[in-house]
């Protein structure tokens, strides 16, 4: 966390992104190269903080470098270890029988981050390794660590994991989850576009809450997208927001949970927010009570509006 407010800080006060710091990059390279000491806790040690957690330290936070350094950090260590990740991958996938004790436990978590960090290069080589990983386990964990790790990448390898994962979990009510998180996650331009065309196809619910949460919860996390400068993420979720308030009020409701943290980010991001909650509190006569109830308590009261220079929502009782 030391390591990503400095990187943070520096960045938006010169505009220029910083070296990682090469005592992190040795700290890091030392963990992996750890064969002796406790696999799981070294798998928590590599794992960094989660954006959520780093929001809090740099409030209020502007999301679009909070994703840049977020990346050149783990693009840094990606390019800088490959072989040191490439070494753990290897010893942890020794294509031994699926076991569910302690040690297994911790290389399965080590070969996770171990194939993460791998396919930031995006070499064809470790693509081909992360859809061999998938057709050859024996356990969910294997499975979704490859299809985790493949999304972000656009090709047959891809297209053949997915389609494998969705024709075998298409009718498990749980199972086919992961995939929509999986799918909705993927840092791609056209994310707005693969999570409308999910929500049309037959195995996709809209009467099911779990769906509508899952989907929608996979685009949120997609941070880069989600926070998109032009505001399309949150304007596209208000969308959905309106769509399920016609099915589900309470699910509808969950949904604005995701714009309604805006106050913790920079006046920018927080406009963009704030007109996405003011689309559906537009459409006032026609919201769930639910829903209602959230978005009043959401948008910002009369000092917060003129504060960021908003005009008054006629609607909302507090303004």
């Amino acid at each position: 966390m030391d390591e990503m407010t400095r990187l943070y800080n520096e960045f938006t006060n010169t505009g220029t992104m910083p070296s990682v710091s090469q005592r992190y990059i040795d700290a890091v390279q030392n963990m992996l190269q750890d064969t002796t000491t406790d696999p799981a806790l070294i798998a928590k040690a590599l794992t960094m903080p989660g954006i959520k957690e780093f929001e809090g330290y740099v409030k209020p936070a502007d999301p679009m470098a909070v994703n840049a350094v977020t990346k050149h950090l783990k693009e840094t260590l990606a390019k800088d270890l490959y072989n040191d990740f490439k070494a753990v991958f290897t010893r942890t996938n020794d294509g031994q029988p699926y076991k569910f004790d302690y040690n297994s436990v911790g290389n399965r978590s080590m070969k996770a981050i171990a194939i993460s960090y791998m396919l930031k290069n995006g070499s064809a080589a470790d693509i081909t390794a992360a859809k061999d990983l998938y057709f050859a386990s024996d356990n969910m964990t294997d499975k979704m660590m490859a299809v985790n790790s493949i999304t972000d990448h656009q090709g047959s390898e891809k297209d053949a994991v997915m389609s494998d994962f969705l024709n075998e979990f298409k009718n498990d009510a749980l199972v086919i989850r992961k995939y929509f998180v999986a799918q909705a996650r993927a840092n791609d331009s056209n994310a707005i576009q693969t999570v409308e065309n999910i929500s049309k196809q037959s195995y996709f619910d809209w009467e099911n809450p779990g769906h509508v949460q899952f989907l929608m919860a996979g685009f949120t996390q997609n941070y880069e997208q989600f926070h998109r400068a032009d505001g399309k993420g949150y304007d596209f979720l208000a969308d959905m927001i309106l769509k399920v308030n016609d099915i589900n009020f309470k699910t509808a409701a969950g949904l604005v949970g995701k714009l309604s943290d805006w106050r913790k980010y920079a006046p920018d991001t927080q406009k963009r927010m704030i007109e996405a909650l003011q689309k559906i509190e537009a459409q006032n006569a026609k919201l769930g009570p639910q829903v209602k109830d959230k978005i009043y308590k959401a948008l910002p009261d009369e000092a917060e509006s003129k504060k960021l220079g908003l005009k008054k929502t006629p609607n909302n009782p507090s303004l």
